[in-house]
């Protein structure tokens, strides 16, 4: 797998998450849709790309790598912990937002069978990817360690799931409808996770 794309590539990753965006299931997209909604011709995706399977894995990448490297600058960033924090929670939100939650829906449908071969030859990757991720987070951490907000001598396991329960308060705000949007307010919801981290992590 690529870690670098050409403009067109990316053309055609945006023009994706602009279809997912629209609300249309991944697994029902043609790739005569792809095409339109990245200006591009039919012929010239596959220039590129060896299906829409192929096509729909590397935007899956793509956008998990670029996740990767803004959350690397938060992590990285001279601020506090909690403002590391609160913005890794806007990024995630905004990921969510911008159509980055079409990733949940690849491994759906029949049409996506070929998905688990194109994971599978390209684990390697995948893997470095996700590792990184883990590697910022920890980074990320760290800070609060050293200002005395949280511990990180519970195990690795613990902080992982601890995160995760943490980032699901966020997620939960995400699929409310609309008319429903006075039950989450997200800047109280983004209060009340933090709340939760430095407890679980204390």
């Amino acid at each position: 797998m690529k870690k670098q794309y050409t403009e067109k590539e990316i053309s055609v990753f945006n023009g994706v998450m602009a279809l997912s965006k629209e609300g249309k299931k991944i697994y029902n997209i043609t790739v005569q849709d792809i095409a339109k909604a990245a200006n591009v011709g039919k012929g010239t995706l596959y220039e590129y790309f060896s299906s829409k399977e192929d096509i729909l894995i590397n935007t899956m990448v793509y956008y998990l790598g670029l996740e990767n490297h803004r959350a690397e600058q938060i992590a990285d960033s001279d601020t506090s912990f909690r403002d590391k924090v609160y913005r890794l929670y806007d990024l995630i939100l905004k990921s969510f937002d911008d159509g980055f939650a079409a990733v949940s829906q690849f491994a759906s449908g029949e049409e996506m069978l070929g998905i688990p071969k194109l994971i599978e030859d390209n684990e390697e990757y995948i893997r470095q990817v996700m590792t990184n991720r883990n590697q910022l987070i920890f980074r990320l951490l760290k800070t609060g360690e050293k200002e005395g907000a949280i511990r990180l001598d519970f195990g690795q396991e613990y902080i992982t799931m601890a995160i995760m329960a943490n980032l699901s308060c966020l997620n939960s705000c995400l699929h409310l409808p609309k008319a429903a949007d006075y039950i989450c307010q997200i800047e109280q919801k983004k209060d009340i996770a933090y709340t939760l981290l430095l407890k679980t992590l204390n």
